[in-house]
């Protein structure tokens, strides 16, 4: 929840991160986006008994209006990508936020570090994102 000086909320109802049926929000991370608004990024499992998901990304405006879309945008969206693990965000100083995260082509394991920059309207910057472990 965001409070103005006064101590008065600023966003005028709770907001809150939905997710479809039979699937969980986890390790959720968020920067401040330096106009305002701030920028979320989680891992979206597709059942309780998996320890990996999509990673997913939300930018809330000033005025805590979503500007992504209703469920966010996939950050990694790379067809051959089967396993998108632990994360971090990191302010990209113009608006937007670039996403670290252990990708692998297998289902069970990572064994390949990516980044991905998303700018302020939620456009992927880097194609598929660009493999930095090598």
């Amino acid at each position: 929840r965001r409070l103005d000086e006064k101590g008065g909320a600023v966003y005028p109802e709770k907001l809150v991160l939905t997710t479809p049926e039979k699937q969980q929000l986890h390790g959720l991370e968020y920067v401040a986006d330096g106009n305002g608004g701030i920028i979320l990024a989680w891992q979206l499992r597709r059942g309780w008994d998996i320890a990996y998901g999509d990673i997913f990304a939300q930018r809330l405006d000033g005025e805590g209006n979503i500007c992504w879309g209703e469920e966010g945008i996939p950050v990694f969206t790379a067809p051959e990508i089967k396993y998108q693990g632990g994360f971090i965000t990191i302010n990209d100083d113009s608006g937007g936020v670039i996403i670290i995260a252990v990708l692998g082509k297998g289902g069970l394991s990572g064994d390949m570090v990516y980044v991905q920059r998303l700018d302020m309207d939620g456009n992927r910057l880097w194609g598929d994102g660009i493999r930095i472990d090598r």
